[in-house]
């Protein structure tokens, strides 16, 4: 099993040697957008032993608490290093654009809810995963949320949808209602310690 896991990480490196920007959103707070974030970003440094930046494009940073110690450059903004990442905590979409643009190893964007200001930064990732919940309480607002911001502004195709929890009628009504795949996320215990058995779920979000 580990030999067939880390022989698809090295496919990864081999057909991403340009590097990936990859963004990360939610159809409302505190559905894991940060967390799945973290985990990609975490991923990316300590199993692909990749260049890897995460930025956290919000207001309020939730994560200067934990990771704002170590404080270093990166290109014209200021950022943070911590366990391998480096971290910048923005709230300009302008600075997060440019970084997309002049960096050359992985960007991943925690962006938080999705919303016409930060719509420019999600348009120009190449990978792009939204999460929300399929639960029959939260399902009229993952609808609309997909109503407001996804229709004829961006391709489904190209995005990856992820629901809370592992619901398979969720899934078949999710296809029958968009032609799209409802993707379930890892389960994962700690974004900053990955065990193997999350490797594989992370690998097919990239």
């Amino acid at each position: 099993m580990k030999r067939i896991i880390f022989n698809k990480i090295k496919n990864k490196k081999d057909n991403n040697n340009k590097g990936k920007t990859i963004c990360v959103s939610a159809i409302a707070p505190k559905l894991g957008c940060t967390f799945i974030s973290l985990a990609i970003a975490n991923f990316i440094g300590s199993c692909l032993r990749e260049n890897v930046i995460f930025i956290e494009l919000k207001e309020e940073s939730s994560l200067l608490g934990m990771v704002g110690e170590n404080q270093i450059s990166i290109g014209r903004s200021i950022g943070y290093k911590y366990k391998g990442v480096k971290y910048i905590l923005t709230n300009s979409v302008e600075e997060v654009i440019e970084l997309l643009a002049s960096e050359r190893g992985y960007v991943i964007v925690d962006l938080g809810v999705l919303g016409n200001k930060t719509a420019a930064v999600f348009n120009i990732c190449e990978n792009k995963i939204i999460i929300g919940s399929f639960m029959p309480w939260q399902r009229r607002d993952f609808h609309e949320f997909i109503r407001k911001n996804i229709f004829k502004r961006f391709d489904m195709e190209n995005i990856k949808f992820c629901q809370l929890g592992r619901d398979k009628e969720a899934q078949q009504l999710f296809y029958e209602s968009y032609r799209c795949r409802l993707n379930n996320l890892p389960k994962i215990d700690n974004p900053f310690s990955l065990k193997e058995e999350n490797f594989e779920d992370i690998i097919n979000l990239l």
